[in-house]
């Protein structure tokens, strides 16, 4: 178990928030402590002073904590975390090379919805899409995959304009209040 004195040092070194971003927990690597990788916004200063204004960039953070201990200590991860934590940093990667998106983050996900993809043990937005459901999930199911289009920006041709409005669309512009159109 850790030290009191290993916490501390560990806080001080860290000098910096926990976050929760993308956490990804695979139990301990064979010691006698846990690692938590998990990507975490920090300030950064050059950029930030550069600009004049407030400007951050993602890292990767590791959260470590003794077996059996409610006690941890957060730091941004460095070669050393990754060669101690080798399963923890490989399952990190994977989680951030192929991510997964809950259910629970599609719009209109209810109690009754949270049953139905429990009982069909799906958890994902991913395996949800991919899934044989029920007609009771076929709604969803649309809505995931309508989600998960929304995260490949670059797939998907933004709709093309013409005359301040959306081709395509049926809104007209309105009349003026001496009836003449635009």
């Amino acid at each position: 178990m850790f030290s009191d004195q290993t916490i501390q040092n560990a806080l001080q070194r860290a000098g910096s928030r926990d976050g929760t971003n993308g956490a990804v927990v695979v139990g301990g690597s064979g010691g006698i402590t846990n690692g938590q990788f998990y990507m975490h916004a920090t300030l950064d200063t050059a950029a930030t002073e550069r600009e004049g204004r407030t400007i951050y960039k993602e890292a990767p953070y590791i959260k470590l904590w003794a077996e059996g201990s409610i006690d941890a200590a957060s730091h941004i991860a460095n070669p050393q975390d990754r060669k101690d934590y080798p399963q923890e940093w490989a399952a990190f990667e994977q989680q951030r090379a192929s991510p997964q998106h809950s259910v629970t983050h599609l719009p209109g996900f209810s109690a009754m919805y949270f049953r139905y993809c429990e009982d069909a043990e799906l958890y994902t937005i991913e395996a949800l899409v991919a899934a044989d459901v029920h007609p009771e999930l076929k709604t969803l199911q649309e809505m995931g995959r309508r989600w998960l289009s929304l995260l490949k920006p670059e797939s998907a041709e933004p709709p093309k304009r013409k005359g301040g409005r959306v081709k395509g669309s049926k809104n007209k512009p309105k009349a003026k209040p001496d009836g003449v159109q635009p």
